[in-house]
């Protein structure tokens, strides 16, 4: 993965369209919310760690943060960007995290565990490798502003997605404490989010047989042919987003923040 220097950030270059935009910009919201709760002593894990800018983000307010993923290509990438003596990745096999019971005080997962089969072990694991009173937030797609009663995922790499209550109750398992909060944007962002749900159940009702999930990777290759258009043409931020439990069921995605 590129990237380039925005201010004093290292961003994706991958932005094809605004809602493009508006997905990094929903990442970069959890991120920063978690962050924001991190103290300087605290060692972080970053569970589904990606390209690495989020965890980079979390080591700058910590003692140490550590990103798992389960690619060894993009732990690659990550590391070329943004290890450092504070940020460091690793591989990990996707239902056991490789280090010992209570080894962190903070963790967080970002737009991951609806790609997860297992979803109780992965949320068993990240509870058992965090200190008693550590700090875990996970944000994930909000199903009831995305499906319809009872219809799978439309995203073909998406095992499941939640309701708040179905995610309350995973959560609550394994923690003490879960606040599950809604994430709410700009009119705007919310309007192109709309429209892309909608675009997206078009589809779906077009394609009984699923046969899109061929064409997908095809329709992805060509995309990247295409030049990126410039972020500033978009005048999104991150203060365009915000968090309440009052709307948890109208948000985009559910951003959940529980201790162990």
């Amino acid at each position: 993965m590129t990237t380039a220097k925005t201010g004093e950030r290292m961003v994706p270059e991958l932005y094809r369209s605004e809602a493009d935009y508006i997905l990094y910009l929903r990442h970069l919201f959890a991120y920063e919310t978690a962050a924001g709760r991190l103290r300087p002593s605290d060692a972080v894990l970053d569970i589904g760690c990606g390209a690495g800018y989020g965890t980079s983000i979390l080591s700058r307010h910590s003692q140490h943060a550590i990103g798992v993923d389960v690619s060894a290509d993009t732990i690659r990438s990550a590391t070329a960007a943004y290890g450092s003596e504070v940020c460091s990745f690793s591989t990990y096999d996707g239902a056991h995290l490789p280090f010992a019971d209570g080894r962190f005080d903070a963790a967080t997962s970002f737009q991951t565990i609806e790609h997860v089969s297992a979803d109780q072990q992965f949320v068993a694991e990240a509870a058992r490798v965090l200190k008693r009173g550590a700090l875990f937030v996970l944000t994930t797609p909000n199903r009831t502003t995305r499906l319809r009663e009872n219809q799978p995922p439309w995203n073909r790499f998406h095992v499941r997605e939640y309701s708040a209550r179905q995610l309350e109750s995973l959560l609550a398992a394994h923690f003490t404490t879960v606040d599950l909060l809604g994430v709410r944007a700009s009119a705007r962002i919310e309007a192109v989010e709309n429209a892309r749900v909608e675009s997206a159940q078009r589809l779906v009702s077009l394609d009984p047989l699923g046969l899109r999930r061929f064409a997908a990777p095809i329709a992805a290759w060509l995309a990247r042919l295409r030049p990126a258009p410039a972020t500033g043409m978009w005048a999104h931020r991150v203060a365009d987003f915000y968090a309440t439990p009052e709307e948890r069921d109208a948000g985009c995605d559910l951003l959940a923040i529980c201790r162990r």
